[in-house]
């Protein structure tokens, strides 16, 4: 099953929820999960996992976009993940669990070079079978680039799912009006998984939000699937210990997603 992350706008946490969630899947559900960063040009997954660019050369997803070749894909694909789990998690994944991830480095001139030609969506497309295949994975998360692209684009026709990740601000709650009703177009009536992120901070008007934000969704037959509360007393963890902390409200919320990720996955392989 191929799921997306996506968002209306950058900066709410969309890329942190993703890797939580992908832990979470492979620790308690034992499943085999890849991340790609098609976030082109704001990248995160490199940053999270702390890898260096320079070590990456062209074993990373923008290079592989600029000049595609299928012989390298799975090749670019990086296990560093199992072990920095079982560092910061503190337990190791237990068969057949997986944790892998295809990063970018963002380059603005080469992503917007990537974006204009539109040939790539085949192979973006065969790229998901490929891992698949060769690696093996039950699930490929795919961090998608906020708003509307024609990477976005090209990224629709492999999904089975969206996770739409959204903060309670006004510019989101405005965006979302839009947003939403899009996707579900896109998606040929797919609706998504809406969750509702109050990390970093909750506003003083987050019931309020919250309502707003219910009645978009309600517009389009939606509703908020997950809502992650915010905990100042964990907040600056690294971005997997803190989905050890099983007392954390972060990690209850992450809890549910991942409970709820599992479920259409479940449904998707009958």
């Amino acid at each position: 099953m191929n799921i997306a992350f996506h968002s209306f706008k950058g900066g709410v946490g969309r890329t942190k929820l993703m890797v939580g969630a992908a832990t979470l899947l492979a620790v308690k559900y034992h499943r085999r999960v890849a991340m790609l960063d098609f976030d082109l040009d704001a990248s995160g997954l490199n940053t999270i996992f702390k890898v260096k660019a320079a070590g990456l050369g062209t074993r990373e997803l923008l290079s592989i976009l600029i000049t595609p070749d299928e012989a390298t894909i799975s090749k670019s694909v990086i296990d560093d993940p199992e072990r920095i789990v079982e560092e910061r998690f503190g337990k190791a994944l237990d068969e057949p669990g997986r944790l892998q991830y295809l990063p970018t480095v963002s380059d603005p001139e080469k992503s917007e070079t990537v974006r204009l030609i539109t040939d790539k969506e085949i192979f973006i497309n065969d790229m998901f079978g490929i891992i698949k295949r060769d690696c093996p994975i039950d699930v490929v998360f795919a961090d998608i680039k906020p708003g509307y692209s024609p990477s976005f684009r090209a990224t629709i026709d492999p999904m089975q799912k969206h996770v739409v990740v959204a903060r309670l601000d006004r510019q989101n709650l405005e965006g979302l009006q839009t947003h939403i009703p899009r996707l579900i177009d896109l998606m040929k009536g797919v609706k998504p998984i809406i969750v509702a992120n109050l990390v970093p901070m909750e506003s003083a008007r987050k019931d309020d939000y919250l309502a707003q934000l219910g009645e978009i969704l309600a517009e389009n037959g939606c509703q908020v699937d997950v809502t992650i509360p915010l905990d100042p007393e964990h907040f600056f963890d690294e971005d997997i210990e803190f989905v050890t902390r099983e007392d954390s409200p972060m990690r209850r919320g992450l809890d549910q997603l991942a409970a709820l990720l599992e479920k259409e996955i479940k449904e998707f392989e009958e």
